[in-house]
């Protein structure tokens, strides 16, 4: 897990197996659930992104169609 910070963006970066997906969304959920409690985090302004070749987002398409942040359901972009 990596990530940038800007004036008023942060962006997580986390590099996950394609056979291990659910297990790497845990990691990422517990690294918010940690943010959540030192910055000011607003789920309304946020997004995931997927990347990957076309064979491994179609195998992990289940797992992340349905991401959240504090219980706000984000939308999943295809595109930076």
């Amino acid at each position: 897990m990596w990530y940038q910070q800007y004036t008023d963006d942060t962006q997580l970066h986390l590099a996950v197996h394609a056979g291990n997906t659910a297990d790497g969304l845990s990691v990422l959920f517990a690294y918010i659930n940690h943010i959540k409690q030192w910055y000011l985090l607003n789920p309304d302004k946020s997004e995931a992104l997927g990347v990957g070749t076309a064979n491994q987002l179609q195998a992990t398409a289940s797992a992340t169609s349905i991401m959240s942040v504090a219980g706000v359901e984000l939308p999943v972009a295809d595109h930076i």
